[in-house]
């Protein structure tokens, strides 16, 4: 005859990855699989969360707005195991978030059960990991292999060394780099002899949370004599779009190549 205590668990995975890192997008999914225990059955619960800044501990701010979702459930042997001691089972809560404006934080989902309009149960610990969705940033350097400059030669295989720099990454996870060549004025990629686009690309697990990886274009720039041209990088998690920096007026991914006229 003891009674229940109520008590509940989570775990938040993004829904395109379908694990803690996140997709990159202006409106990306996150799944926070709540667990409970020792509910009764019959009765209603309702669970209310929202996304926190693993950085500052408070609200995750996007776009203005909190990031919250509720779900209103009553307990039955089809949705619960019912023992003496009470049902256990799971829900899901979906948000849906911006994450294009969540480059390199973490948000953690905070959740909380209500009976009755009274709270009876919570699950808010901001360091805890399965409660944690990671979005992955990236920033890259370019320039070319023989100059060690951003001054870019005319020749048949001109090398691009473009050094991508990567920060809330999961050590152990495995990642790609992809990239490609664009040209600064027409905004358009760059494309060889046969009409292909000049790609690169590059895998690698994770070492550390922090950290950066080479990746080399080799392409004909004899035509780009007094053109820019500008390196784009996308990352990559479980084929999904994780980060992306693609700037066309960024001056660190350009590669200027100069003109010059001869009047004899």
């Amino acid at each position: 005859n003891k009674p229940l205590v109520p008590k509940i668990g989570t775990t938040a995975i993004d829904a395109s990855t379908a694990n803690n890192i996140g997709s990159h997008g202006k409106k990306i999914k996150i799944v926070d699989t709540v667990r409970y225990k020792e509910l009764s059955e019959g009765e209603t619960y309702t669970i209310k969360g929202k996304l926190m800044d693993k950085a500052t501990g408070q609200p995750l701010i996007v776009n203005g707005k909190e990031v919250t979702a509720e779900k209103t459930f009553t307990i039955t042997k089809n949705n619960s195991t019912i023992t003496g001691d009470g049902a256990s089972g799971s829900v899901d809560l979906e948000y849906e978030v911006d994450s294009t404006v969540l480059a390199g934080k973490t948000t953690v989902v905070f959740e909380h059960l209500y009976y009755d309009g009274k709270e009876i149960a919570v699950h808010a610990d901001i360091d805890d990991e399965g409660q944690s969705v990671h979005f992955p940033k990236i920033g890259t350097t370019a320039k070319s292999a023989k100059t060690d400059a951003k001054q870019g030669m005319p020749r048949e295989h001109e090398t691009i060394v473009d050094t991508v720099k990567y920060d809330n990454l999961i050590i152990g996870k495995v990642y790609t780099v992809k990239g490609k060549l664009m040209d600064k004025a027409t905004k358009q990629p760059i494309k060889d002899e046969h009409g292909n686009e000049i790609t690169a690309s590059k895998t690698f697990t994770a070492t550390s949370k922090s950290g950066s990886v080479d990746i080399e274009f080799t392409y004909n720039s004899l035509n780009r004599q007094g053109k820019t041209t500008v390196v784009f990088e996308d990352m990559y998690h479980n084929d999904k779009l994780v980060a992306t920096h693609s700037d066309i007026t960024d001056i660190n991914q350009s590669i200027d190549y100069p003109n010059i006229h001869t009047k004899a």
